[in-house]
Parts: C-alpha cells; sequence; structure tokens
C-alpha cells in the first residue's frame, strides 16, 4: 500500500533552511467523519443510519487491509475506547517496536488513527491516538463486496 504523502514528495529535495511550519493540529474525529461523509454521501441509507456504504474501490481496499491484519485489526481495538500512546499501544498489543511503528505511522497516514490528545512525560509531550472506526460489516453479493463502516463516537 502506497500512501499519498508518499508520491507526493517522492521527488522533492531537502532543504535545511527551510522549516516544516506549525505541528499538526489534534485532529478531531467528528471533523474528520463529516468530511469522508461529505465526499461520500452518495451512499444510499446514510441519513438514515450511522452506517457509511464504501463505494471507492481504494477505501474498500484499505479496509479490508486493515481488517484482515491481526496486528493491525488489534491496534484498532485497543484504541477504540480511550487513547493511547504508540509505546501503549504497542505494549498492549505486544508487537515489535520496529513493525509497530510501520505499522502504526501507516495507519496515522490513512486516517485509521488519529491524534485526539496529548500527555506530558517529563518535558515531552506525547500523541495519543484512537481508532477512526468502531465497527465494519463487509458482504458479498454475487461477485460484489459491500464495505460498511461506523465512525467511533467522539472522544472526550
Amino acid at each position: 500500500m502506497t500512501s499519498l504523502r508518499d508520491a507526493k514528495y517522492e521527488n522533492e529535495v531537502s532543504d535545511p533552511k527551510v522549516s516544516a511550519g506549525e505541528p499538526i493540529d489534534l485532529v478531531d474525529l467528528q471533523f474528520l467523519r463529516n468530511q469522508i461523509v461529505k465526499e461520500y454521501k452518495r451512499s444510499e441509507g446514510f441519513a438514515k443510519s450511522e452506517w457509511l456504504t464504501l463505494e471507492k474501490q481504494s477505501l474498500v481496499n484499505l479496509i479490508l487491509e486493515t481488517f484482515a491484519d491481526d496486528d493491525k485489526r488489534e491496534i484498532m481495538y485497543s484504541t477504540l475506547y480511550s487513547p493511547k500512546t504508540i509505546t501503549e499501544i504497542l505494549d498492549i498489543c505486544k508487537i515489535p517496536k520496529t513493525s509497530g511503528y510501520r505499522i502504526i505511522n501507516s495507519m496515522i497516514e490513512n486516517y485509521l488513527l488519529v491524534p485526539t490528545s496529548s500527555t506530558k512525560n517529563g518535558q515531552r509531550t506525547l500523541k495519543k491516538y484512537s481508532s477512526t472506526i468502531e465497527n465494519v460489516q463487509i458482504e458479498t453479493i454475487k461477485d460484489k463486496i459491500f464495505v460498511r463502516v461506523k465512525f467511533a463516537k467522539r472522544i472526550k
């Protein structure tokens, strides 16, 4: 799976004089949900339920790959009801650090995990991440696969 970030900056050369700017603000789950709903509102019956049927094949593939992978699925479940730091996620899920950081970073790039809060550890500020998807339904009818997602409730 390639991320948009990799393709966009693949041919650029880094310049030490150029600053990356201000750090990214914490993402509000409701805002992210609204953005996705706005883009994919073509789904019939969405207004009547909390479920959103994904029609774009790239999103369907992303969800299927995520929930088919044991480590990614475990990460999603561990962050569903309470935000956790990356270290906490890796400890709970018992995932090796090297592959765990790679997996978590790809999930962050694809907005499956979003920063929802932060905590201080001495002078360092650590972001806590939360899952954006609460539940997934996968259904096959003849030769088509239908994927419906239910977004996580807003975490306070």
